[in-house]
């Protein structure tokens, strides 16, 4: 609809959101943008040394005001570009456009609101979360935790009760021996915390024999208390793969059952490839067991000769 209205605004979404690498003009805007998106990483790293920060700070003040035209251009023109593929709102409450937005909103707070330079900075490296549009595994991993947070939140929830049971047993054990580290539950709490985790840095630990019983019993069950939700999650993420993979297989299926692939319907699936995080030979595997399942299901028998044929392979004559 908005394509005959609009052609340059039509350009301009096709280069920032569907193109991707599959193009030279994605491929130049799509690898400039991870390029300056990690030269303003480097450069709130690096400005924090005092030597070098007083060197070059007017290098680095410039810098920031071009990456900050820069992100707003590009936020700008996602946000009119938008259109064409409906509501303008629905690019705003994205993910994508959120963060988009984190990476210019700082440095513009920080002209009105009077704002700590350490806080400014910490807030700058926000942008790094711009790379999560070139990194599929990124959303995976945020599709992963949306869909065991109940699992993870019932976890998260038993560590911490044990955290509290633990550190309230050696502080009564442990409280009259070692005043400094078990004089109080949360003084106790900071040696459970990093022993049910098996962090154990080894500052602290307990020196009666009821408190090393109690001890060697949290490192034990940190063990499986840390285990439960890597299970969980590698599980999930296994799951959300293997989803993935189907998505890209029903598409293809799609496209192959009428026997051609089109050059358009190669670069969707392309499209669709990178949005899924598919390798290139992920998806030629699925394409080719695609196109053998569909040759199975289309193979015929000639009642007359009894050749066997598909009719999805076109460049096979076949005669009565």
């Amino acid at each position: 609809m908005s394509n005959l209205a609009n052609p340059v605004r039509s350009k301009v979404y096709r280069i920032l959101e569907l193109d991707g690498f599959g193009t030279p003009a994605g491929r130049f805007f799509n690898i400039s943008l991870m390029i300056l998106v990690l030269l303003n990483v480097f450069s709130v790293v690096v400005e924090t040394i005092p030597e070098i920060n007083a060197q070059y700070r007017s290098y680095f003040i410039t810098f920031e005001f071009l990456s900050l035209f820069l992100f707003s251009v590009e936020y700008s023109l996602r946000l009119w570009s938008s259109k064409e593929a409906g509501s303008r709102w629905h690019f705003v409450k994205s993910p994508f456009a959120i963060i988009d937005l984190l990476a210019i909103l700082p440095t513009l707070l920080f002209f009105i609101i009077p704002i700590d330079l350490r806080l400014l900075r910490l807030l700058r490296l926000l942008r790094i979360l711009k790379l999560s549009r070139y990194f599929s595994a990124l959303g995976m991993l945020a599709n992963v935790i949306r869909a065991e947070f109940r699992s993870l939140a019932a976890a998260i929830m038993v560590l911490l009760i044990l955290c509290l049971f633990v550190a309230s047993a050696l502080y009564v054990l442990e409280h009259d021996v070692q005043p400094e580290a078990f004089g109080t539950i949360p003084q106790a709490l900071w040696w459970a915390i990093v022993s049910l985790t098996t962090v154990g840095y080894g500052d602290v630990t307990p020196v009666t024999a009821a408190g090393k019983v109690v001890g060697a019993a949290v490192i034990i069950l940190g063990v499986g208390i840390v285990a439960l939700p890597a299970g969980m999650l590698a599980s999930r993420f296994s799951e959300e793969l293997k989803n993935r993979e189907q998505q890209f297989k029903a598409r293809a299926y799609n496209y192959l059952e009428d026997g051609l692939l089109t050059e358009d319907e190669a670069i969707r699936l392309d499209l669709l490839r990178q949005e899924l995080g598919l390798s290139e030979l992920e998806a030629r595997n699925i394409l080719k067991k695609t196109r053998t399942a569909l040759r199975k299901r289309s193979i015929h028998t000639c009642p007359h000769c009894h050749h066997r044929y598909s009719i999805l392979d076109h460049t096979e004559t076949h005669e009565e």
